[in-house]
């Protein structure tokens, strides 16, 4: 099974993981990102760190079309408290009143994106939990599912009792509708930044080309 994604251009694909690009090591500068982007979105350092008995891990991106914004949540647990850390970060196109040259790390304020760090309780960890087993985030992701970085979807990769998983829903379809996960990160999200909900583009609106090249 091969769940494609593509990046810039709709004919690429996550096939690409297996063959180019680096390992996410938890890098945040943009340039960092760009290189580690598809290890990062199909959870290479979750898988890699899966094992019976670690800490459940989950991760969550959501492209609402990937030149306009991304939004990532990185939710990391505590088995002897049963709280949650919700790391969230929201990319979108540059902002260049972030520019500032004093200093090395200021050049790249622009593309950094919003970010935001939320604890939540054990309730609140337990009713997120309960959301994500209800969309159906552990059952086997379709086959042959092609996701287009021009439309909108959810990944979701986990480590859970030290099993990993991944799953896609991709807009439109019912599996998108039924997700119950969505409005709980929402919810936990501080960033400040709007969400941007599905609706339906072409290349030349996106793009301003009839060609997503």
């Amino acid at each position: 099974m091969w769940l494609f994604h593509s990046w810039i251009r709709p004919a690429a694909g996550l096939a690409l993981l297996a063959v180019s690009g680096c390992a996410y090591t938890g890098d945040s500068d943009p340039a960092s990102r760009k290189f580690s982007w598809f290890d990062y979105l199909g959870g290479g350092d979750i898988r890699a760190a899966c094992a019976p008995g670690v800490p459940d891990r989950y991760r969550f991106v959501y492209n609402a079309i990937y030149v306009e914004q991304v939004r990532t949540y990185d939710l990391t647990t505590d088995p002897a408290t049963g709280d949650g850390t919700l790391r969230a970060r929201v990319i979108g196109p540059a902002r260049l009143s972030a520019f500032s040259i004093g200093s090395t790390a200021d050049l790249t304020a622009p593309w950094r994106g919003a970010t935001a760090t939320a604890s939540l309780d054990a309730d609140a960890m337990a009713t997120l939990e309960s959301s994500v087993a209800d969309s159906g985030v552990f059952d086997p992701a379709p086959a042959g599912l092609r996701l287009d970085s021009d439309k909108f979807y959810w990944t979701v990769v986990s480590c859970r009792d030290g099993v990993f998983h991944f799953n896609a829903f991709q807009w439109p379809s019912d599996r998108f509708d039924a997700l119950r996960f969505p409005e709980k990160l929402f919810a936990g999200d501080a960033t400040g930044v709007e969400v941007h909900p599905p609706r339906q583009a072409d290349a030349l609106q996106i793009h301003g080309s009839n060609d997503a090249e």
